[in-house]
């Protein structure tokens, strides 16, 4: 009965391989690899934010008008 895991080790296997071959290098030549990637990671991060406190910003600024009894209109912030 064939295995049903064996894209998985494969998979596994090949990033083993890529490790260990990065690995071999030496270290100094990578440093700009890994500052870049570091570098789009925050920018990811920075735009989630963005999205994140501007949806925030929208739920916490809504404002409501409400007509009392004596016919004058009040605006109120309205807490979600």
């Amino acid at each position: 009965m064939p295995c049903s895991h064996h894209g998985a080790y494969q998979s596994s296997f090949s990033l083993s391989l890529f490790l260990s071959h990065t690995l071999r290098q030496p270290p100094a030549p990578l440093i700009p690899v890994y500052f870049l990637l570091l570098m789009w990671s925050f920018m990811g991060v920075g735009i989630i934010a963005d999205v994140f406190m501007a949806a925030i910003e929208v739920i916490t600024s809504a404002e409501e008008t409400v007509r009392l009894p004596d016919g004058t209109a009040r605006t109120f912030k309205v807490g979600r």
